[in-house]
């Protein structure tokens, strides 16, 4: 971590002194979903009890790490995706993006964006994202087709759940 915290702050650097292009991004990975498909080489796993809140307070401390370093560099873009981060709690989404906002400064006019998916966008998680300033959702909607799905662990992405999805949005 050393190493990369004096990366950031020789890029901070140069970006200050404008000998570095100032468009830097914030990824932050929520490796959980709420079930696992059958065809996904992703990060991503079911949590075990506890562990979406141990991971929060990891990526805070990450975070923390990083803070001076990027003191002062504001953010043009913040993604988090996984995983599925909307099958988080809505007090830890909100929680995650409350942290990033303590920590970094982000531009007014920042892409903010979240992967979900429709079995767990509801509208208390639509009002959460849209509260911390979430501008765009990437909608994982691998088929509509009942037997692929079916065949593919994929719960809740059938087509009444996209289109109850999009209407929240």
């Amino acid at each position: 971590p050393d190493e990369a915290v004096r990366a950031w702050e020789r890029t901070a650097r140069l970006i200050r002194e404008g000998r570095a292009p100032d468009d830097v991004g914030l990824y932050v990975h929520w490796p959980f979903c709420p079930s696992r498909c059958a065809y996904c080489y992703c990060d991503a796993r079911v949590p075990a009890a506890g562990e979406r809140a141990r991971h929060l307070l990891a990526l805070i401390h990450e975070m923390d790490m990083f803070r001076d370093a990027l003191r002062g560099i504001a953010l043009s873009r913040v993604q988090v995706y996984g995983g599925t981060p909307t099958c988080a709690e809505t007090k830890e989404l909100g929680g995650l993006f409350r942290a990033i906002r303590d920590r970094f400064v982000v531009k007014d006019s920042a892409e903010v964006a979240v992967e979900a998916s429709p079995a767990t966008l509801t509208g208390e998680m639509v009002e959460v994202l849209a509260r911390h300033g979430v501008g765009s959702v990437d909608l994982g909607l691998d088929s509509l087709d009942e037997r692929v799905l079916a065949c593919a662990g994929r719960r809740g992405q059938d087509l009444a759940g996209a289109e109850r999805a999009l209407r929240r949005l």
